[in-house]
C-alpha cells in the first residue's frame, strides 16, 4: 500500500473519531444543561421534562418545564432567565474534553500504525 493510500486512510479515521467524539460529547453537554435547569426547575415550582444543551442545539440549551396546573413552558438560552454557573460551564468543558480526547486517541492509534509517514506529509522529501 502505497505512503498516500495510508494517509488517506489515516485522514478518513480522524474524521470519523471527531464524529464519534462529537457523539460522545452530547450526552456530557446535556447533563449540564439538566443540571442547571433541573435549580431553576425547583426554584419556580415548575418540573423538568426535557432538557437538551451544546453543540447539538441552537440556541445553547433548551428545556421544556411542566407547572402544577399542567401547562408546559419552553425556556431556552435567548430567554435570559437562567444563570448559567460554573457548574453548567465545567460540563461544557468536559464535553469538549471528551471530544478532544477522542481525536487525539485516533490520531495517536493512526501513528501508532504507521498511516501517517513524514515524508509524505512534507510533500516526499527524504531525511
Amino acid at each position: 500500500m502505497s505512503d498516500y493510500s495510508k494517509t488517506m486512510i489515516g485522514i478518513v479515521i480522524v474524521i470519523l473519531s471527531a464524529f464519534v467524539g462529537f457523539l460522545v460529547a452530547g450526552p456530557v453537554r446535556d447533563a449540564g444543561a439538566r443540571t442547571i435547569r433541573a435549580a431553576y426547575a425547583r426554584d419556580e415550582g415548575l418540573v423538568l421534562i426535557d432538557a437538551h444543551g451544546g453543540p447539538r442545539s441552537v440556541p445553547a440549551y433548551t428545556c421544556r418545564f411542566t407547572d402544577p396546573t399542567g401547562s408546559t413552558a419552553v425556556v431556552d438560552g435567548d430567554d435570559h432567565l437562567i444563570e448559567l454557573s460554573y457548574r453548567h460551564r465545567g460540563y461544557g468543558i468536559g464535553g469538549f474534553a471528551a471530544w478532544v480526547l477522542v481525536v487525539l486517541l485516533a490520531v495517536r492509534l493512526c501513528g501508532a500504525l504507521g498511516l501517517f509517514k513524514r515524508p509524505f506529509l512534507l510533500g516526499g522529501l527524504d531525511d
